[in-house]
């Protein structure tokens, strides 16, 4: 199901404590360009854990894949990720190319997923994001 009003959100950090929070988004990609599905705001003094889960079609049905993945990232100055992503588990048809990844930008102080299709192809891709945020 693709949610075609929910394009490239960014869902606000809130407050403190159990953010209790999950985020829908969709988004259409025609080249090799990474793209962001989806930015989560990070506020000064928050630890955001971050888990997310992305689907993957090419508009033809002959590609697919699947990603859980999951993170931890703290604000004091700027956004960053505590160690690394976690590839909770990761499906691809063989012959798709495409990448997802979830990062640290300090430019908006936000963590971003992105997604990165293939040139020349329409994928279709749709996420959900579920977050927790304990701090200011």
């Amino acid at each position: 199901m693709v949610v075609s009003n929910l394009v490239n959100p960014v869902v606000p950090s809130g407050g403190t404590g159990l953010a209790d929070k999950a985020q829908p988004a969709a988004r259409t990609t025609t080249d090799g360009s990474e793209a962001t599905i989806l930015s989560i705001a990070a506020a000064e003094g928050q630890a955001v854990r971050v888990e997310v889960w992305i689907t993957a079609q090419r508009s033809d049905g002959v590609e697919s894949g699947s990603w859980h993945l999951a993170g931890l990232f703290n604000r004091h100055g700027d956004v960053a990720i505590v160690g690394a992503i976690q590839d909770i588990g990761s499906f691809l048809t063989a012959t798709a190319s495409w990448t997802v990844d979830i990062v640290a930008d300090t430019a908006t102080q936000s963590i971003d997923i992105n997604i990165t299709g293939e040139a020349g192809e329409t994928v279709n891709w749709t996420a959900k994001a579920n977050y927790t945020v304990e701090g200011e």
